[in-house]
């Protein structure tokens, strides 16, 4: 199973790289991703199946919730990029500011579906399933920042 995930992550990544692409591409690359990381959580989880059938739609909505962040975060990259030749001190600070609150935003929709999960999958399983997120939200990360020059 270690190697099925690694591999998986390593697809994962590659899709992940794709963020960046224009604009009417972004859902489809999302959407892939998507069912990557359903793959990817899956066997990582190796749940029973009556605790699936529980936890899959919760995650699901999960998903979705956490996609407003991510859609929040494609604007400002997007923003960034319109304003990077002419940025002013006021435009990098506002920026700044959003992306605390796109941050703040994901933890705070983590923390109130981590009351949820955890009446589904305990504490281990509960534990589990948040460094499988944290290790693919990472690669994603990584992967978007790569072509993300620093502020001039």
């Amino acid at each position: 199973m270690k190697k099925s995930v690694l591999l998986a992550l390593l697809i994962f990544s590659t899709l992940a790289g794709t963020v960046l692409a224009q604009r009417d591409e972004i859902e489809v690359t999302r959407s892939s991703i998507q069912t990557q990381r359903q793959a990817i959580v899956a066997a990582a989880m190796g749940l029973p199946e009556a605790k699936g059938q529980t936890f899959w739609p919760m995650y699901r909505e999960y998903r979705q919730e956490m996609a407003k962040s991510g859609d929040k975060m494609i604007g400002l990259i997007e923003n960034y990029a319109a304003k990077y030749d002419s940025m002013t001190d006021a435009d990098a600070e506002t920026m700044l500011k959003d992306f605390i609150s796109i941050q703040k935003q994901e933890l705070d929709t983590k923390s109130k579906w981590m009351k949820k999960f955890k009446e589904v999958l305990g504490g281990k399983d509960l534990a589990r399933f948040y460094q499988v997120e944290n290790k693919l939200d990472t690669i994603v990360r990584y992967e978007v920042t790569q072509g993300i020059p620093l502020v001039k």
